[in-house]
């Protein structure tokens, strides 16, 4: 029969975190393969959703032997990096399961704008989707839009409860990126809603 609820979302939860221990291990097939069934215990969970998008980004970023954000973008004025396109079938599920991702933590938002988490899940899937644009897609107008998105939501977070460290790794990373560009891009960066800031970076 069908799962209750809560049911679902305890199978999700103890899915979630053996997916997580394979993608530590590197064993990134099987933590693709048991974060799809954590999405098909619990089809309302975000964290699923967004745990198999992560998943799928870092098997494709190790598939072409690179993790940095810096072997595509070079010089930051440029919009575009010529990459090898992604997959079809990678990329659409990719763009199924972020989208899936931040829907469902766009209504917890909507639902509650105070609630702290629900910021946060949103923050989280939109940064996934910009890692992915810059990394995998080349294209750093795409990502530089979807960055911003997740630089306000988690800063959000971090007003809404201080306590949030997790919160501090995408605002303080973007800060600290922001302090070490070049003054002309930097004010570019500014104006598109960015704060800057090495030291408060680092310390976030």
């Amino acid at each position: 029969g069908t799962a209750a609820p809560a049911d679902a979302n305890q199978r999700s939860d103890a899915l979630r975190a053996r997916a997580a221990t394979e993608l530590y291990n590197l064993d990134r097939e099987k933590a693709i393969a048991t974060y799809r069934e954590a999405v098909a215990a619990d089809a309302n969970d975000a964290s699923a959703h967004r745990g198999l998008a992560g998943a799928l980004w870092i098997a494709e970023s190790f598939r072409r032997g690179t993790m940095t954000v810096d072997s595509y973008l070079g010089g930051v004025s440029r919009a575009n990096v010529k990459t090898v396109p992604p997959p079809p079938e990678l990329l659409k599920e990719f763009e199924s399961v972020t989208g899936r991702a931040i829907d469902l933590a766009q209504k917890k938002v909507t639902a509650n704008p105070r609630d702290p988490d629900a910021h946060y899940q949103l923050g989280a899937a939109i940064g996934l989707r910009a890692s992915f644009a810059a990394t995998i897609q080349g294209s750093v107008r795409a990502a530089f839009g979807s960055a911003r998105d997740a630089y306000n939501a988690h800063e959000r977070v971090l007003e809404l409860d201080p306590r949030r460290h997790d919160a501090g790794l995408i605002v303080g990373s973007y800060r600290y990126i922001v302090a070490a560009m070049a003054l002309p891009v930097r004010w570019v960066a500014y104006m598109a809603g960015f704060g800057g800031g090495r030291e408060r970076g680092l310390a976030l």
